[in-house]
């Protein structure tokens, strides 16, 4: 369901759904959620663009579970689509780029051998930042990177890091909590 402060919409039929995310555009608005289908997690999403709800597309195709999205806007109708899903017996983290009419494929941010958990997006500066956990030391850390650029480390040692949180300012810096 969706709300815009005056009126509530449905937009997903009934079933195991949770975890919404949702993007601003240029003129429009995509929301994504997960949602059990035949006992395997894919996104599903739909746009609102002028005035209304578009019916509901599946968004990712793959035979693993996709859990946890996320999603960024920059403002001039791009948005990310990042997260959690299981591909070739481990947990990865994934990216769909919207260019205001379709979906990219399907790409891999994550890095490495181990699980990926809980994905976090942001746009700034013209630049696209993802941060991730990860399990590929043997103890969860924080990892990041800014698109297409190599992956960063960004906690160390042995304590438990998860659930990062990431901005970017508007001369391109990335802080992650």
């Amino acid at each position: 369901m969706v709300s815009d402060g005056r009126r509530v919409y449905t937009i997903g039929e009934r079933g195991d759904l949770h975890a919404p995310a949702i993007a601003a555009g240029r003129d429009q608005v995509y929301v994504v959620w997960p949602r059990n289908d035949g006992g395997i997690f894919h996104l599903f999403g739909s746009v609102w663009s002028k005035g209304q709800w578009s019916s509901q597309q599946r968004v990712t195709n793959e035979k693993g579970n996709d859990v946890w999205p996320r999603m960024a806007g920059d403002g001039k109708g791009n948005i990310a689509l990042v997260w959690q899903g299981f591909r070739a017996g481990r947990s990865a983290i994934l990216l769909k780029l919207w260019n205001d009419r379709n979906w990219s494929k399907e790409q891999t941010v994550s890095e490495g051998e181990g699980n990926c958990w809980m994905p976090a997006v942001a746009y700034g500066g013209s630049q696209l930042w993802l941060a991730w956990d990860s399990y590929a030391t043997g103890a969860y850390q924080i990892y990041a990177r800014r698109w297409k650029q190599p992956v960063q480390r960004i906690t160390r040692g042995g304590a438990f890091s998860v659930r990062p949180s990431i901005v970017v300012t508007a001369a391109g810096q990335p802080v992650v909590a």
